[in-house]
């Protein structure tokens, strides 16, 4: 492996094993500009944004955004039960048939993460009733191993409003080139923006280029809609850690994501609020086609040049 290849794989385990819960980014922040302190300005927001601008910027070019969140889907602690065990909320979208058995870390008063595991009622207990209900949060717990509130609350030092997020390590296996880990939306995004500003170090641009890193984004973009209006940019490239792709998401992933590369970057040119403007989206799909990424979403790379929203008479 090449020594650009460890250091990004380092970022990306860093990254990814950081806690971050939404309003919680703090070590996710630290991880940033201990990689970023050497090749950008850092500034930071009272909402606990980082902004990373290229040291060429004058302010008196185009500028262009390159984003990402700090966050991830996490929980919260609501209360403490009677028993000891934990009620939460989710911070984010979360399938709730994928929550219950698995490991976490809640924080606790002092700062510490301790280890605890999502239950349920097993099915055994259930009546015939709760069976055939569907499963909420609600129904759910966190078992830290206190015996009641009162040992939660003294021993474990828990409290409500701490943050929990999933008990998981990065991994990296050598042999398949594949990366474990939680996170990777969109800490694979942060370490993308960092290392694409690495990159630009010493570049004499013809625009001004700020990367910025937001908070709460799995809450409602909360950290972005600050971003995007302390930036101003002319432009603004999203960079996000994807879903798994056609081996797991069906026929939509199968037909448009990854088919034929699926191990390429993937090009995104039109979501659910927005589209490339036509001249940027004719350069943008030239410069992923000659990348070798997938171009995917509603419509293949190759079916551009039919695309009603290109102009005529635009080359990649």
């Amino acid at each position: 492996m090449q020594p650009k290849e460890q250091n990004f794989l380092k970022l990306a385990e860093d990254l990814s094993n950081a806690k971050g819960a939404s309003g919680f980014e703090d070590e996710v922040l630290a991880v940033a500009r201990k990689y970023a302190r050497d090749i950008a300005e850092i500034q930071e927001d009272s909402v606990r944004n980082l902004y990373l601008r290229h040291a060429g910027s004058t302010g008196n070019k185009p500028v262009v955004m390159l984003d990402a969140h700090t966050d991830e889907v996490s929980f919260m602690v609501q209360a403490i039960k009677p028993n000891g065990t934990l009620r939460f909320i989710p911070l984010g979208g979360w399938p709730v048939n994928s929550i219950a058995a698995h490991r976490v870390l809640v924080r606790n008063a002092e700062g510490n993460y301790i280890p605890g595991i999502t239950v349920s009622k097993p099915p055994h207990f259930m009546t015939e009733a709760e069976k055939k209900m569907e499963n909420d949060i609600s129904n759910m717990a966190i078992d830290i191993g206190a015996m009641s509130k009162e040992d939660a609350e003294q021993r474990f030092h828990i409290r409500m409003g701490e943050p929990v997020v999933p008990d998981v390590t990065f991994e990296y296996n050598e042999e398949t080139n594949l990366m474990f880990g939680k996170a990777f939306d969109c800490r694979l995004g942060v370490a993308s923006v960092i290392g694409t500003m690495k990159t630009l170090v010493g570049e004499n641009l013809d625009v001004d280029v700020v990367g910025a890193l937001a908070s709460q984004e799995e809450v409602g973009t909360r950290g972005a809609k600050v971003t995007s209006r302390t930036v101003k940019p002319d432009i603004a490239i999203v960079f996000e850690g994807l879903p798994r792709g056609r081996h797991v998401y069906g026929r939509l992933h199968d037909s448009d994501c990854g088919k034929q590369r699926p191990h390429a970057p993937f090009h995104r040119p039109r979501d659910d609020y927005e589209s490339e403007v036509p001249a940027f989206r004719a350069r943008s799909g030239g410069t992923a086609r000659y990348s070798g990424a997938d171009r995917g979403a509603y419509r293949r790379l190759d079916q551009r040049v039919a695309d009603p929203f290109v102009q005529q008479g635009e080359s990649p």
